[in-house]
């Protein structure tokens, strides 16, 4: 019997990114393994995984490690998105975005798996939760097809040997588990191979069809703005070259192979490009703001604490007093207490000043009851001369 062909990813904020092409092994430690829902001791088991297990890891979470197992874990769907298929333990997908849970329930207490399964997945039965009730409403165990994840704590697993060759390992161990018997007894004749060579060629055929319906999922994932995955395509194909025992079969796998390390690159590529572009632009855009708000500015803001035509005017006490006038507007009372500016020789010149405010704007009845902040000049700088008259 086939195992599935294709597996939708649900993002969301728990997922693990990884990048094109990544993947790592290891084992379950001697002690065994619980493999959870989620990445914490409160999560539900979905699977006990024996000691010496070889996992496929995707990535790390705080001590929890995102693997894959060989043959998937026992997860529950609801029967109204299944009905049976042509093998006897098989069973056919009939929804998209069928969720996997650890519990025959859709309840808070029994949160999903992050996969989706998809219209048209063939998945294997383990057993009904409840057969005196219609398929439609009942809950159905099954084992996750390949892709499904789950969490299991870094400190139950040890790393493979320095020998060892966790791609190789993984392929065995997945063709290991491709012929898993059925939950109901299948009868076979007694002059039957074992191991007959109509069936090698079977298996061969069915683990072809699942790498091709990978590379075919991870390109179309790719194509509509998602994330892809071509390290389980190459594993998949990897199987493939595991049980081919060489031959046309093999070349194709080992060709498709390259394809799907190609297609890796090249979105590693793309992603690279993408995101110089992006810091590019955003470059651009900070720079031009700058450029927009000192035109804005003028060249002379910043230099001085005050800027404007320096003349006299009267107050309606009759008091003589120097003003910068700018744009129509008082913006300072001019004073040199030191002494060191005659403020006569630069009457009728724009100028801009520093010095030390020595008294906050009056506000008055009128515009020439109002007087504008008082500014003690340090230094004076002349910008142009004398208005005309």
């Amino acid at each position: 019997a086939s195992l599935p062909a294709r597996l939708a990813v649900a993002t969301t904020p728990a997922a693990v990114t990884q990048s094109a092409g990544k993947l790592s092994y290891a084992r379950v430690g001697t002690g065994g393994a619980t493999a959870r829902n989620l990445y914490d001791q409160q999560g539900l088991a979905v699977l006990e995984v024996s000691a010496g297990t070889v996992l496929a890891v995707h990535g790390e979470r705080s001590g929890w490690l995102d693997i894959e197992v060989p043959g998937g874990f026992k997860v529950w769907v609801f029967g109204e998105y299944v009905r049976a298929a042509s093998e006897a333990d098989m069973l056919q997908i009939t929804g998209d975005h069928v969720r996997m849970r650890p519990l025959p329930s859709s309840g808070a207490e029994s949160l999903p798996l992050r996969q989706h399964l998809s219209r048209g997945d063939r998945v294997r039965l383990i057993r009904r939760n409840d057969s005196s009730l219609d398929l439609r409403q009942d809950w159905v165990q099954i084992w996750s097809p390949a892709g499904a994840r789950a969490w299991v704590r870094a400190s139950e697993t040890v790393s493979l040997g320095a020998s060892d060759d966790g791609t190789k390992l993984w392929a065995a161990a997945v063709v290991g588990v491709s012929a898993r018997p059925a939950s109901k007894p299948v009868a076979v004749p007694a002059s039957a191979p074992a191991t007959s060579a109509v069936a090698e060629a079977r298996r061969v055929t069915d683990l072809m069809g699942i790498a091709d319906g990978r590379l075919q999922r991870e390109r179309a994932l790719e194509e509509a703005g998602g994330i892809p995955d071509y390290a389980s395509v190459v594993i998949a194909y990897e199987a493939v070259i595991a049980v081919s025992d060489g031959g046309p079969t093999a070349d194709v796998a080992r060709g498709r192979i390259q394809l799907a390390r190609s297609y890796a690159e090249v979105y590693s590529i793309r992603m690279e490009l993408e995101a110089g572009k992006a810091g590019l632009a955003a470059a651009l855009e900070k720079r031009e703001a700058e450029r927009a708000a000192a035109r804005e500015r003028g060249v002379f803001e910043g230099r001085f604490g005050s800027r404007g035509w320096l003349e006299t005017m009267e107050t309606e006490t009759g008091e003589e007093i120097w003003v910068l006038h700018w744009s129509g507007e008082r913006v300072a009372e001019v004073i040199c207490s030191t002494g060191r500016y005659d403020l006569s020789v630069f009457a009728g010149y724009e100028i801009g000043i520093d010095g030390n405010v020595v008294r906050a704007p009056l506000t008055g009845l009128d515009e020439y009851s109002s007087r504008p902040r008082q500014v003690d000049v340090r230094r004076i700088e002349v910008l142009s001369g004398r208005q005309s008259r």
